[in-house]
């Protein structure tokens, strides 16, 4: 029995479902069907239903979208640039000359993991991409779970013992120190242990991204409690010397939680993705915010320091507002303005392999780029303070980031590191 138009169509759709589910990397679903050649609409008789037939046999590949790429490459980038204006070198008193240069720099990124979040948000909360809790575990933690495990090893020895020089004695400590850095978050893997809570509780993000508005009462929700509320209690406090009535009240006892303050980046990062601002004025105003709440950071990060006469860093963790607005604002810079910029440049065949390959290493370059600074820093006595860090921490932050990119793409030149970079 031949099946009717409207299952035909059911059919097809669903058909063409499977075919996009394994490209991570596309746009919205129903933007891809209107552009996806083989569509044809057609009205019959006045009739306002819309018959859509879709020719699965001339399948086009989804278009990547680059600009996502060239987000994450800027965020591992970030990533190095903070790491090596403050990790391991002498930054001085608070206040002093070398000092204030080094918290310059050191103040400008710290939107570097949001932006990393917001990626993942992307590609995990796509309510109609279909994540299987086999495909979760089994590929996208299971990777998480086999690097934490290798790179903890690995800088509790190796990096421990020949990288920074220090004297070798396999013994109960260094057994305790892999351990310590496997379970508990120590340096740069916080972000590794983070990440493992998100992907657990994604398949419950996916049941809030069903539902827009639900999706953004969520977010603001988190953003309020999360951000604000804490942001304006660090204001009155570090600045004022003063509390708020019923403040803590409302921060404590009413608090409302989504695992974690840092996970409202996660739901911002499909919300923004799959949102269109009508108005250039509007993303105008968004980038500006951004670009002023990072300037807000830098200031605010001094005026605590300057004020507690000590290093502090109320205004810098990724659960402040103003990191907020600088991670919504770099979203929106490189989704409109970036985007329009890489076009000609993608077209090109060797920029957009470098730029993708670039893309590709992002998560080992945050893997490797301590170990990789650690060895310049020990064995050649080379740091960001060698000369002047005003200037020349940027340009250190480039050699890092090159050399852990190299390191990157060689270790995966190897099947089996491939699975934990």
């Amino acid at each position: 029995m031949t099946a009717n138009p409207k299952e035909r169509i059911i059919k097809k759709i669903d058909n063409f479902d499977e075919y996009i589910d394994d490209f991570e990397n596309t746009n919205e679903q129903s933007l891809l069907l209107k552009k996806r050649k083989g569509i044809t609409e057609k009205k019959e008789n006045g009739d306002s239903n819309t018959i859509i037939e879709i020719g699965i046999e001339n399948k086009m590949k989804p278009k990547r979208v680059y600009w996502v790429d060239w987000l994450r490459v800027f965020a591992s980038i970030l990533v190095v640039y903070i790491h090596v204006s403050y990790m391991n070198i002498d930054r001085g008193r608070v206040k002093e000359t070398k000092w204030n240069k080094i918290f310059i720099h050191n103040s400008l990124p710290r939107h570097c993991v949001p932006i990393f979040v917001t990626i993942s948000g992307i590609f995990f909360l796509n309510p109609n991409k279909e994540l299987t809790f086999k495909k979760l575990y089994k590929r996208n933690l299971l990777h998480i779970v086999k690097s934490l495990f290798f790179w903890a090893t690995y800088y509790a020895t190796i990096d421990k013992f020949l990288v920074r020089n220090l004297n070798f004695e396999f013994n109960k400590k260094t057994m305790k120190s892999i351990l310590n850095n496997i379970i508990t978050p120590r340096g740069h893997f916080w972000y590794l242990h983070f990440v493992i809570g998100l992907y657990i509780a994604t398949p419950l993000y996916r049941c809030i991204t069903k539902e827009r508005n639900v999706a953004w009462y969520a977010a603001a929700l988190s953003m309020i409690y999360g951000q604000l509320l804490p942001t304006i209690d660090h204001i009155s406090k570090d600045f004022f010397h003063s509390k708020i009535p019923y403040f803590n009240f409302l921060c404590e006892k009413i608090f409302v939680e989504f695992s974690g303050n840092y996970s409202v980046y996660y739901l911002l990062g499909y919300l923004l993705y799959t949102h269109e601002f009508s108005k250039k004025s509007t993303v105008k105003l968004i980038c500006i915010v951004g670009f002023v709440s990072q300037i807000i950071t830098v200031i605010f990060r001094f005026m605590e320091c300057f004020i507690k006469n000590k290093e502090a860093n109320d205004f810098g963790y990724y659960n402040s507002l103003f990191v907020s607005f600088t991670t919504i604002g770099t979203f929106v810079f490189f989704k409109y303005y970036v985007n329009e910029f890489i076009g000609p440049l993608m077209e090109k065949k060797r920029i957009r392999s470098i730029i993708l390959k670039l893309s590709e290493c992002s998560f080992g370059v945050y893997l490797v780029h301590m170990t990789v600074f650690n060895y310049i820093h020990y064995h050649y006595n080379f740091d960001p303070t060698t000369f002047d860090p005003l200037w020349f921490i940027p340009i250190y932050t480039a050699i890092v980031y090159f050399f852990s990119f190299l390191f990157v793409f060689l270790l995966r030149l190897i099947p089996i590191f491939r699975q934990v970079t």
